[in-house]
This record gives C-alpha cells, structure tokens and sequence, in this order.
C-alpha cells in the first residue's frame, strides 16, 4: 500500500458522528423492523380470532386452557418482535456509524488539507464500508502529489521568463 493509505485501528468515541446520515438508515431499519412488526401481530390476530370461533363450539370449561395457551403465544411472539426490533436498532446504529464515520474523516482531512496546503493520505479503520471511496481519493491525493511539482516549476519558470523579458 501506498504511504498514508494503510489502515489503523482507531476507536471512535462518538456513535453518532454524522447525525443527517446515521438518522436515516437507523430510522430506515427501525421501520422495516416495525413493518415486520405489524404483519406479525396481524398474523396473531388472525389467529386469535380463529380460535375464538372454533372456541365457539367448546364446551366452557375446556375454554380457559385453549386461551391461556394463546396468550402465552401471543406474548411471547410480541416480546420476540420487540427484541428483533432493539437488535436490528443497534445493528442499524453499528451500520450507520460505519458509514456515516468515514465519511465525517474524510471531510475533516480534506478539510485539514485545504488548510495547511499538505497532501496526504486519508487513512480509514478496519471494517469502515467507504473503502473504494477512500482508496480512490487516496489515488487522487497521489496523482496530485506528483503533479503539485511540475506544476511550481512551472509557475516559478513563467514568473523568471516574466522577470527576464521585462
């Protein structure tokens, strides 16, 4: 690899780094999650509502065991919905921070170049989903490193021919 180009092991601290983004596909998940949600407690429904007209036809006494147990059911599938939907909020958060992290790095060393004037590589951490993005910058900042030269030669040879002929 390339001098500035390699990756190193940088823990953020921040989770939410760049709120516009992380926001939308945290919320992009949550919703899918609650979509699944929704179809899940319809499908319960449904059922329920089967067993209370087959339950039409059972004798009382049989009834509160049949109800019970759908219940429990019912319960459990709700807190098994719910928990889907805490992971898959985590997990959305972990994604985000993936993405959204690179990309606020990569803006502050652009930043920083604009700045002092100094090309350099931008270096991104293992796991970070923004890697070609940052392999062709880092591609950029090299062309750009060897043409920076030629071209103040070339400025410093104008303004001498400026100097000579005037």
């Amino acid at each position: 690899m390339e001098s500035g180009t390699e990756r190193v092991r940088v823990r953020r601290k921040i989770r939410i780094v760049d709120p516009a983004i992380q926001w939308r596909i945290f919320w992009s998940v949550i919703v899918g999650c609650g979509f699944l949600f929704v179809v899940f407690a319809g499908l319960i429904l449904r059922l329920l509502m089967t067993i209370k007209f087959v339950l039409a036809f059972v004798p009382p006494e049989e009834l509160k065991p049949v109800l019970d147990q759908a219940v429990e059911a019912t319960a459990f599938t709700v807190m098994v919905s719910l928990l889907t939907m805490a992971v898959a909020g985590f997990y959305a958060l972990a994604l985000s921070h993936r993405i959204a992290g690179p990309l606020y790095r990569i803006k502050s060393d652009v930043d920083r170049m604009l700045e002092d004037g100094r090309l350099q590589g931008i270096r991104t951490r293992r796991g970070d989903l923004v890697d070609p993005l940052v392999f062709s910058l880092n591609r950029l900042i090299s062309r750009c490193q060897i043409i920076e030269p030629e071209v103040e030669e070339e400025e410093a040879g104008k303004r001498e021919e400026g100097e000579t002929g005037a």
